[in-house]
């Protein structure tokens, strides 16, 4: 952690450091008697209780203390298996689509420290039907990669039929269509969480990413625009009758952003409104308390997205 001087020609020995402030070291030791046995034990206790210190803030979670858990507790029926065409997986722990960060690498490892199910980085569907190199790059699966989804967006039906045509050719075990991302520049012109204030179009866009891909479909989405809106039922029940494999949803409006806290009190509501629909659950699970609790409210399954970042060994 850097120099530590220990003059061991004298009993009283000033220590200068990074452990310990100039200011007071002349008098941190009184006489020791004991020799500089005694000091370099002292030196060596400091250091591991600076090392201790350092290590339980490094693997505190983001953003504080830990959240305690909080909302209804669901009385229902237990979590379902996720079915996502072959795949059967009771509780999974899912790797969120993150720009920029959910990249070849870090996929590999997040399975490692054991994520049951991964997606690729979001990719625009104009981009990939115009075959830009960077935005299908993006499209690239190892073998050692699956079960994976590839994640696409976009408003415009044509294109996002072929889109997912062209995404199938890639090998992913199924294909998810982002309807969540809050960014203002996507947002603004319809894409990603721009569905949730037309739900028609919503509708239209899942429709045509069926017809384009004979892979199943799943959707990730946010509760609504903002808290004036929340339109999350309608859009789960809107699911449920066209067929989606499941339905990953970001506890917080479009509005929100990042910002507030993640309501999970919308799970049950969302398991009644549509039991057959499988659930996995996104937002805030900073720990392994938050995954439970929200497999207690009725998610059959939880999504770990931001909690990753910088330590994949969370998972």
């Amino acid at each position: 952690q850097g120099s530590v001087r220990i003059p061991l020609g004298r009993s009283v020995c000033p220590v200068a450091g990074p452990l310990e402030s100039p200011g007071t070291a002349p008098g941190r030791f009184p006489e020791l008697g004991r020799g500089r046995l005694s000091v370099l034990q002292h030196v060596r206790s400091q250091i591991l209780r600076h090392a201790h210190f350092s290590r339980r803030a490094a693997m505190r979670p983001r953003g504080g203390r830990k959240r305690k858990p909080e909302g209804p507790t669901f009385v229902g029926r237990g979590p379902l298996p996720v079915r996502i065409g072959a795949i059967e997986i009771s509780h999974p722990l899912c790797l969120a689509p993150m720009e920029s960060v959910s990249d070849p690498p870090f996929r590999k490892l997040c399975r490692r420290f054991g994520a049951d199910l991964l997606w690729t980085e979001f990719a625009n569907c104009e981009a990939i039907v115009r075959n830009v190199a960077r935005e299908c790059r993006k499209l690239a699966i190892n073998p050692d990669e699956h079960p994976i989804a590839i994640q696409i967006y976009g408003s415009f039906e044509e294109s996002m039929e072929k889109a997912a045509r062209q995404a199938e050719a890639m090998g992913p075990d199924w294909i998810d269509i982002n309807c969540g991302c809050w960014v203002k520049k996507i947002a603004h012109r319809g894409d990603g969480a721009g569905l949730l204030r037309d739900l028609k179009k919503f509708e239209t866009v899942v429709r045509s990413v069926q017809r384009g891909t004979t892979l199943p479909v799943t959707v990730k989405t946010r509760l609504g625009w903002d808290a004036d809106s929340i339109v999350i039922l309608d859009v789960a029940r809107m699911l449920e009758q066209l067929g989606i494999a499941a339905l990953t949803v970001h506890f917080r409006t479009r509005s929100q952003g990042y910002s507030g806290k993640a309501d999970w009190t919308w799970i049950p509501r969302i398991r009644e409104a549509a039991p057959t629909l499988p659930l996995v659950a996104n937002g805030d699970i900073a720990s392994p308390e938050h995954a439970k609790h929200c497999l207690d409210l009725g998610a059959d399954g939880v999504m770990i997205g931001r909690g990753a970042q910088g330590r994949p060994w969370f998972l």
